[in-house]
């Protein structure tokens, strides 16, 4: 079998799925389409990424021969070569020889299969600082949701990777809030480069491509590596690679634009304030975006009081539980600030049931909200009459 193909293996798995007919050939071989498929399913170990198709003439050799009458007997015998598909790989070798799947002795139709021939395929070389797929993609989606989506100011439609000190930042900023998000990155270079928020949405998808190795509790995903570039970043692993360019611009000095000063602390929980908020944002958006946040100390919690107004609905409070803890300034002034309630849900979406720890200054102050110990986001506040 001399001539010989390589070829994905989830490629031909997919070609296989989007086949609708009972055949299929591969260099005019007709096999059945759901036995081959089963049998590639089965595969499950990781160097079998890359199958090796060979076809050609092939002998079968036998011991025994059958004779009419049931018989068996010791008679050597050699068939005549028959065309034969082999698909192989480190582990596993399959042959099958033409025979199509026919119903009611009618024509069988056979779908032909063609591929790309990865014979030259070589895996990217793995260099960089390496980080867990899926933290990153959750990282990359926190950082997105602060993106501008204005191009007046190009540096504000990208997100900042900003490394040093073994941590590795993301920040993003419109103006109004700025999400910041902190993974660790042992031996990871100082750096700052801008990515466009476009060119994000392409590494999620490319990191998504990365399929899990092993199943159940044993399942992992494998890690990506960061590399800087001279033009920007590289993100690759074992199956890709995929590179992009920075952006010129400088980005704000974001940890300037954090309120440093005493503040009050309300801590609350993310799925708790977002079914208050969602309750009344008809309302909210009847009247500008703005819902006031009222806090109140309490034994043995106390509360925010979440509320909205227009002229068309009137008023509407919900309240939800919170732990408050006040400064010396609210201890004689009220604990109240107004945000923009489409900016308050985006946040909160991405918190799941997380414990949010709200730092309110005054009420023209930024709101400061720290998510566990990596994540934070600043809230510009709105003005409202209380």
């Amino acid at each position: 079998m001399a001539t010989q193909i390589k070829v994905l293996r989830e490629n031909l798995i997919s070609k296989l799925a989007s086949v609708k007919e009972d055949n299929v050939s591969i260099a005019g071989i007709a096999i059945e389409r759901r036995k081959l498929l089963e049998a590639l399913k089965l595969q499950k170990q990781a160097d079998a990424d890359t199958l090796t198709i060979s076809y050609g003439n092939v002998s079968w050799q036998y011991e025994y021969k059958n004779y009419s009458d049931g018989r068996w007997e010791l008679d050597p015998f050699t068939l005549e070569p028959k065309p034969c598909i082999q698909i192989s790989c480190n582990h596993t070798t399959m042959r099958f020889m033409h025979c199509p799947k026919s119903k009611n002795w009618q024509e069988p139709k056979i779908i032909p299969l063609n591929f790309t021939d990865h014979r030259s395929y070589i895996k990217p070389e793995l260099n960089g600082i390496p980080f867990d797929t899926r933290e990153l993609i959750s990282a990359l989606t926190y950082a997105l949701h602060g993106v501008a989506t204005e191009e007046s100011r190009p540096v504000l439609c990208c997100v900042l990777f900003d490394s040093g000190d073994n941590v590795l930042k993301l920040v993003s900023a419109d103006g109004f809030r700025m999400p910041i998000i902190s993974m660790p990155a042992e031996g990871i270079p100082a750096g700052k480069v801008l990515i466009h928020s476009s060119d994000i949405l392409k590494l999620i998808t490319f990191l998504k491509a990365v399929k899990p190795i092993g199943k159940g509790k044993g399942k992992y995903y494998p890690e990506v590596y960061l590399a800087y570039t001279d033009n920007g970043l590289k993100f690759s692993h074992d199956n890709g690679m995929i590179e992009f360019e920075k952006q010129d611009g400088t980005f704000p000095n974001y940890e300037q634009l954090i309120p440093k000063d005493e503040h009050s602390k309300v801590e609350f929980i993310a799925s708790d304030m977002l079914q208050a908020v969602k309750s009344i944002s008809n309302i909210a958006n009847d009247g500008s975006g703005i819902i006031r946040l009222q806090v109140q100390q309490g034994e043995p919690a106390g509360k925010i009081s979440v509320s909205a107004s227009s002229e068309e609905y009137g008023e509407s409070t919900v309240e939800c539980d919170a732990l408050v803890e006040y400064s010396e300034y609210h201890k004689t002034a009220p604990c109240q600030i107004a945000a923009n309630n489409h900016y308050l849900i985006d946040l909160l979406k991405l918190c799941g049931d997380n414990r949010i720890t709200l730092k309110i200054r005054q009420s023209s102050s930024p709101m400061v909200f720290e998510i566990g110990d990596n994540r934070q986001a600043v809230i510009m506040p709105m003005m409202a009459q209380w």
